[in-house]
Formats: structure tokens, sequence, C-alpha cells
């Protein structure tokens, strides 16, 4: 894993501490945390919370997706 921390994909940057979701294989659906990054390899170290304990899986690129969180509501506009 290296240090470094910016992976391009497809015109996807991953950088350690991104949040992802699996998307394939046995923990499909999960989200994580990238922890490290093999770029030689192209996997991700990603950190997924299973019946409550944190581990550590290795993932390729193409089975995770970056996720971008959105305000779950607009912001109330300002009182007056």
């Amino acid at each position: 894993m290296t240090e470094a921390g910016i992976v391009n994909d497809q015109k996807l940057t991953y950088r350690l501490g991104d949040v992802v979701r699996i998307k394939a294989g046995p923990f499909a659906g999960f989200p994580g945390k990238i922890e490290g990054i093999n770029q030689s390899k192209s996997l991700l170290k990603v950190k997924v919370e299973i019946f409550g304990r944190v581990t550590p899986i290795k993932v390729t690129f193409s089975e995770a997706e970056k996720l971008e969180f959105q305000p779950p509501f607009p912001p109330s506009p300002p009182e007056n």
C-alpha cells in the first residue's frame, strides 16, 4: 500500500480517507473508508464495519465506488 494516496481510475480519484461503497463480492453494499492504496496491483484497502467490528478488506479499483455525500435536506433560508 502506498502513502501517496491519489489514484486515477476511469476519471475517478481515490484518496486515503475517502468513503467508498463496495460494488461486488461478499461485501457488496457495505460502505468503508480507504486506509491504503496499492497502485501497482490496482487494490484498495478498505475498512468496513461488519457485525460491530471494523474489518480491513482488499478490493480492486473497479469493485469500489466513491461516495459523494449530499445533505438530506436543502438548507433553511435565513430568518429575518
